[in-house]
């Protein structure tokens, strides 16, 4: 699949198709190429171009607590991975972060200075998004 990341499940169905799992891998574009006694595949163009999705935030519950920390907030979004870190702003990393599914993550805010932070749920391998979050 994506240069040392090599597919599972690999099946050859005839000369112009093989069917694969995707290996698991940061979010963002790979090239994929097929390598066979004759030699690699071109990486020229884009027909071979494969996207890993971003993770999103849509909701957090609740939008708000108190300067002093300690409130559990649920993140549902998609594309969320199990490892995945959670900050709130610039250098407040959340606590007791909980990877629930693919669209659910918990933890816990620490306390931190008034005002609007930006909140970066990240997969292991990088990729911040950010949504806003009022104390």
């Amino acid at each position: 699949m994506a240069t040392g990341f090599p597919a599972t499940s690999v099946d050859v169905v005839d000369s112009t198709t093989i069917t694969c799992v995707s290996p698991a891998h940061a979010a963002g574009l790979v090239e994929v190429t097929v390598t066979t006694p004759a030699g690699t595949s071109s990486t020229t163009g884009t027909a071979n171009d494969f996207a890993y999705d971003v993770p999103t935030v849509t909701e957090l519950s609740p939008a708000g607590g108190p300067i002093a920390g300690g409130t559990y907030v649920t993140i549902t979004g998609s594309g969320f991975l199990d490892g995945a870190t959670v900050a709130f702003g610039t250098g407040y990393p959340a606590t007791s972060v909980v990877w629930v599914n693919a669209t659910t993550i918990t933890c816990c805010l620490s306390g931190a200075p008034r005002g609007h932070r930006g909140m970066s749920p990240s997969p292991r391998r990088g990729h911040e998004l950010h949504h806003g979050y009022r104390q």
